[in-house]
């Protein structure tokens, strides 16, 4: 394979464009015919085999010439600019998204409230306010439910939550309201013991502002009504409404699904239940009053690539497709893998770039323009925001618990701390401690005698954060 392009990346280390590239681990490969018009591409890398490899935010220029990267501790995801120019990512160590300015200075977090923070999609908005998708996990007996089910599995369903300039809480939508497990496709466990039945991993604030919500694991893309949650329509699954028009078998475990400006949808294929396994991007032209998607076009790639899991496809202003293949397994036979392909709109390659086998790219941005920084900037200490977002400690000893307890809490954040015990339901059992101090720390032993075996969770609350510790009673 001719490579035009060899870039290496090294733990560790900030760059900003214009300093000396490093030696390290060795990164990005731009194969030739090189076509793709000016712009920078945005993209963060990481594995998910067990593979010795350090997680990188990138930014580089189409050809080829880095304009930033970061190494972090923990993988990220979504790393992408928002309408309003500033730099977002999914941070798995903190658990939320940080905001990064024109400068690469990180400004602001952003989480999910009331539920855990989702690591697929954050959607900024030029005015002010966001979308987030959330996880709300339960723990539920589903033995009676699903044929050899387990008796506590810890069952997830996603969350759509919309806040407005202020951070206040507009909008939440809650899958386990909507959808039901035997939703699930046929090829999604429900007798384990963590079972993700819904995994929806895009939202898109559509043209008449309601919200298409993609879900891989129910092979659906749904309409949502954005002010009163109710389903307007569901496209492929179990519970499709839409006849497919030249494309009878659509799409399977699909992501990113995104409106068109010339009304149609785009959406990245992965193709999972659909042999020969193979992924692709299709565009549809949808009428939502017939309930027709018409296959318009689409991109496979030859030779064809597979990719189960991750992966997008956005529309260029002028007219192409940038793809990212996600978790992509299929090599020519070397030591890379290809990450992104950029088409123009009758399929010509224009760019194509390769990672490292078994590294990968949640998603590839394409946008046009030079970076805005001045060269000069620096990435703020994500460490002293790591310990500023985590300076909440709660432990709960010994668990399994028989009878009593030992608790254990410490919060450096002003304002109210509270714990409280919930049930497996989430319902409130009982208020465990309480301060109103700036620093709040206590230890007692807790008795919990009296209540009926099972799982329960202790929730700690205090200056706007909180963490959660699973308690199981035994008798």
């Amino acid at each position: 394979m001719n490579k035009l392009l060899v870039l290496f990346l090294l733990a560790g280390t900030i760059l900003i464009y214009g300093q000396a590239e490093p030696n390290g681990f060795p990164g990005i490969e731009i194969l030739p015919n090189n076509h793709a018009p000016d712009g920078r591409y945005l993209f963060s890398t990481y594995t998910v085999l067990g593979v010795d490899v350090v997680p990188f935010l990138i930014e580089m220029n189409t050809k080829g010439e880095y304009l930033f990267y970061k190494s972090l501790d923990a993988p990220a995801t979504d790393f992408k600019i928002q309408p309003n120019g500033h730099y977002t990512w999914f941070d798995g160590t903190l658990g939320k998204y940080l905001v990064m300015n024109k400068d690469y200075k990180i400004i602001d977090t952003i989480a999910a409230e009331g539920y855990a923070t989702n690591n697929h999609e954050l959607i900024m908005f030029p005015k002010g306010g966001y979308m987030i998708l959330a996880d709300d996990t339960r723990i539920m007996d589903l033995s009676e439910i699903i044929p050899g089910g387990h008796t506590e599995a810890e069952v997830t369903a996603n969350v759509v939550q919309e806040f407005d300039a202020d951070k206040n809480l507009v909008f939440s939508w809650n899958g386990f309201d909507y959808f039901t497990l035997f939703d699930a496709a046929s090829d999604i466990v429900l007798t384990g013991g963590r079972v993700d039945f819904i995994h929806s991993n895009s939202i898109e604030v559509d043209t008449d502002g309601n919200i298409i919500l993609s879900s891989r694991n129910l092979d659906e893309i749904t309409k949502i009504h954005r002010k009163t949650g109710k389903i307007l329509w569901r496209m492929g699954g179990k519970n499709n409404q839409f006849t497919f028009l030249k494309d009878p078998k659509g799409f399977s475990h699909q992501h990113d699904a995104r409106r068109l400006a010339n009304g149609n949808i785009l959406i990245f294929d992965n193709g999972n239940n659909k042999p020969p396994l193979y992924s692709r991007v299709v565009e549809y032209k949808v009428d939502e009053i017939k309930k027709t998607a018409e296959l318009v076009w689409q991109y496979r790639r030859t030779p064809d690539i597979y990719s189960a899991a991750m992966g997008n496809a956005r529309r260029m202003p002028d007219g192409n497709t940038i793809i990212g293949w996600g978790f992509n397994l299929t090599s020519d036979g070397s030591a890379q893998a290809v990450a992104a392909t950029e088409v123009d709109s009758i399929g010509n390659r224009v760019l194509e770039f390769t990672l490292p086998l078994y590294i990968y790219s949640y998603r590839v941005f394409h946008y046009d323009g030079k970076s805005s920084s001045s060269g000069r900037g620096a990435v703020s200490d994500i460490k002293n925001i790591l310990s500023a977002e985590t300076d909440i400690k709660l432990s709960l000893y010994p668990n399994p618990v028989f009878g009593s307890a030992t608790l254990e809490y410490y919060s450096g954040r002003p304002g109210d701390t509270s714990i409280k015990l919930y049930d497996a339901l989430g319902r409130e059992v009982r208020e465990l401690a309480n301060s109103s101090s700036a620093i709040n720390a206590g230890k007692s032993s807790v008795s919990f005698d009296g209540l009926p075996a099972g799982m329960y969770f202790i929730r700690m609350q205090s200056g706007g954060e909180s963490k959660t510790v699973k308690a199981l009673i035994m008798k």
